[in-house]
C-alpha cells in the first residue's frame, strides 16, 4: 500500500500581482493569522499568513506543495499538503519596533480542489547550534498540525 506522491509546481508572488479578489481578502484579513486557497481564471492561489506581529523579523516562505494519493483511496480522492516554514527572530536580536504582516502567496498554474489541502509548518526559531563538524546549523522544530 504506496502512497503516490506528486510535486506540484508553484511560484511565489507579490501581493500586488496578485488578482483583485486575493489582495482584497488579505487586506481585510492581513491581521489574523489564516491558511486560504482561491481559485481565479483557472490558477489556484495558496495564502499562508502569519497574522499581525510587533516587531520586524518574522518571515513566513512555501517550502513544497505535494499531492498525495493512497491506492486505498477513491479516483480524486487525494490531499495536497502544502509545507512552509516560519522564521521568528532570534532571541535578544535587535529587530525594528513596527507592526508587521508575514504572508506569502503561491501561485499554481492549475485549479485544485479547496477541501484537499492541508498545510504543514516548520518554525525556525533563529537559534543557532554548532555541529561536531564545527559548522553552524539552524534547528528545526515540526508542528503537523493541518488548518482549514
Amino acid at each position: 500500500m504506496k502512497r503516490d506522491v506528486t510535486e506540484i509546481p508553484f511560484k511565489t508572488i507579490n501581493v500586488e500581482d496578485a488578482p483583485d479578489k486575493v489582495q482584497k481578502w488579505i487586506a481585510k484579513h492581513r491581521a489574523e493569522k489564516a491558511n486560504k486557497v482561491f481559485h481565479v481564471n483557472g490558477k489556484t492561489y495558496v495564502i499562508v499568513m502569519l497574522g499581525q506581529k510587533s516587531s520586524g523579523g518574522f518571515d513566513v516562505k512555501v517550502e513544497q506543495i505535494q499531492q498525495v494519493t493512497s491506492p486505498e483511496s477513491k479516483a480524486g480522492n487525494h490531499k495536497i499538503t502544502v509545507s512552509y516554514e516560519e522564521t521568528k527572530p532570534k532571541k535578544g536580536s535587535m529587530n525594528i519596533q513596527v507592526l508587521t504582516y508575514p504572508l506569502v502567496i503561491a501561485e499554481i498554474d492549475d485549479e485544485l480542489d479547496d477541501d484537499s489541502f492541508q498545510f504543514k509548518s516548520s518554525i525556525d526559531e533563529g537559534k543557532l547550534t554548532e555541529t561536531e563538524s564545527g559548522k553552524v546549523k539552524k534547528p528545526r522544530v515540526s508542528d503537523d498540525k493541518a488548518e482549514k
